[in-house]
């Protein structure tokens, strides 16, 4: 293919054009006004370009003969492979530009985002390109590594099997390189034949992989000032046994259970010196959390999911797993809780199983409040005698087609226009509200959303109830809509002003 044909892809020759593009300037009208931007220090100039992506930075060149070839010495290199670049071409491309680049120049982050991956990985000449790739960033002292292989269809049918050969497996020398500070990883294989070397690395993430137990613990081991740690839609292990004392954060999303895997059923978690755990998104694993001891911070937003449709999504062992996961939390100061788990928390609080007796002060729940969660919202509420501030993100994505299950109508004993009803038939002795929830902010607040009348009657029953309050913040949600909305929202906030409110210095903020 000739390169003049694409100016996308021969953008690494643009530099060349800078003169004759020059030439040109000088006879635009426009040549009196000064050109403030070509007048900055190189150091300022390379700085702006870093923040670029490499095909951006590269077609600078032809703005002046500042900014020829100046991309070249930016410590930043960014390849991000879309929908515009055909694979041959964008290869083509990345290995011109790092030929040009400054030798002496270090490279603080380099970058790799390609779709097509299975194309990658079938053709042995491209995945050689990529190692290749590597190995000049790591020759270059990268600090920053960002790999990341995409498909042209959804990776959610990662969940199939023949996706299990469609990852690059990370050559050993990445392995070895010292220099490393962050790391994110996106369909690459990690297997380790020697010792891990990455003892100044203090963020890992790692996603759409496969690494059994001995590989993570080879890779605890050997990064010693490891702080953050994510496992995104990974398997091959059944245990995270986490003893560094460093990693303050784990975050776990997503795990996958592929067909025919045997033993990982069931995710067992033991971090005793973690601060922060984060549990969120699609899990078909159960989950075990066993010492989490220092814990202060953790979010709890899954939504079990079964590869038989006809598993009872309300099984005994989803209700039991939550019950102990909130066990091993109770300690937390800050808990996050999402949808899914109100919900089960709701059909237990219904069979008289309520939620266990925490220390949480600090509780963030991601849910439009609504007929399924009311119930599990009381249960939280009652079991957090300590509770200081509550935190509601009203986001309508947070809903759940939980009509479609019987077993929820089942114990549901509240009729459909339960939205005043239910909180008017709860006990009003929840010692939070009593003696320590002051402050309460609702975010996303949407007064046209069809459901927000659960919403509204949860905010008056906190007014009415929470006795010592000191404010309550309520951020309108931004929308586009037609100028009579306006005229809908007015109602609903002078109705919100007008509820009775049990503290007198309770005040009612409104902002967006």
């Amino acid at each position: 293919m000739d390169d003049t044909s694409h100016g996308r892809n021969t953008v690494v020759g643009a530099s060349c054009l800078a003169s004759t593009d020059g030439e040109r300037s000088r006879k635009n009208p426009r040549e009196s006004r000064v050109d403030r931007i070509s007048e900055l220090p190189d150091l300022v100039l390379v700085h702006i370009l870093s923040f670029l992506p490499m095909d951006a930075a590269i077609r600078t060149g032809v703005l002046s003969k500042r900014f020829a070839y100046k991309w070249a010495s930016t410590p930043n290199l960014v390849f991000d492979q879309d929908s515009e670049w055909e694979i041959d071409d964008f290869i083509t491309f990345v290995n011109r530009a790092l030929l040009l680049h400054n030798p002496n120049c270090k490279v603080q982050k380099f970058t790799i985002y390609m779709d097509c991956m299975d194309q990658v990985i079938e053709n042995s000449l491209q995945e050689d390109c990529v190692t290749l790739w590597l190995r000049f960033a790591t020759r270059k002292g990268v600090e920053k590594l960002n790999l990341g292989f995409n498909d042209e269809e959804d990776p959610l049918q990662l969940w199939e099997s023949r996706y299990d050969s469609y990852r690059y497996l990370l050559p050993q020398f990445i392995f070895r390189h010292s220099s490393f500070r962050k790391l994110a990883t996106r369909f690459c294989n990690f297997v380790t034949y020697g010792v891990v070397s990455w003892a100044w690395l203090k963020s890992l993430s790692i996603g759409y992989a496969e690494l059994n137990e001995e590989t993570i613990r080879n890779i605890l081991m050997g990064s010693p000032a490891l702080e953050c740690l994510e496992f995104h839609r990974c398997h091959g292990f059944a245990r995270i046994n986490i003893c560094s004392e460093s990693l303050k954060k784990l975050s776990i999303l997503e795990p996958w259970a592929p067909n025919d895997a045997e033993g990982e059923t069931v995710l067992e978690v033991s971090a005793p010196n973690i601060r922060s755990l984060e549990l969120s998104g699609n899990w078909e694993k159960m989950c075990r959390l066993l010492d989490m001891s220092s814990l202060v911070n953790a979010k709890l937003d899954i939504q079990m999911m079964h590869q038989d449709r006809n598993f009872q999504y309300f099984s005994e062992d989803y209700s039991n797993m939550l019950r102990e996961i909130l066990k091993q939390l109770s300690h937390v100061e800050n808990l996050t809780v999402g949808t899914w788990c109100l919900e089960v928390l709701s059909v237990l609080e219904m069979k008289s199983m309520p939620s266990p007796l925490s220390k949480h002060r600090y509780l963030i729940l991601n849910t439009l409040p609504k007929k399924w969660d009311l119930p599990g919202i009381a249960s939280l509420l009652k079991s957090s005698p300590d509770l200081e501030k509550l935190h509601i993100d009203v986001n309508p994505l947070n809903v759940l087609k939980f009509w479609e299950y019987q077993v929820f109508n089942n114990y549901y004993k509240y009729g459909d226009d339960h939205g005043e009803s239910f909180w008017e038939s709860e006990e009003k002795s929840f010692k939070c509200l009593l003696q320590n929830l002051k402050i309460i902010k609702i975010v996303g607040f949407d007064p046209g959303y069809c459901n927000i009348q659960f919403a509204i009657a949860f905010i008056e029953f906190l007014l009415k109830n929470a006795q010592v309050l000191e404010k309550m913040v309520i951020n309108v949600r931004k929308v586009k809509r037609q100028t009579s909305y306006a005229a809908q929202e007015l109602p609903v906030v002078q109705k919100l002003l007008s509820f009775t409110r049990a503290s007198p210095r309770a005040a009612v903020l409104f902002s967006k």
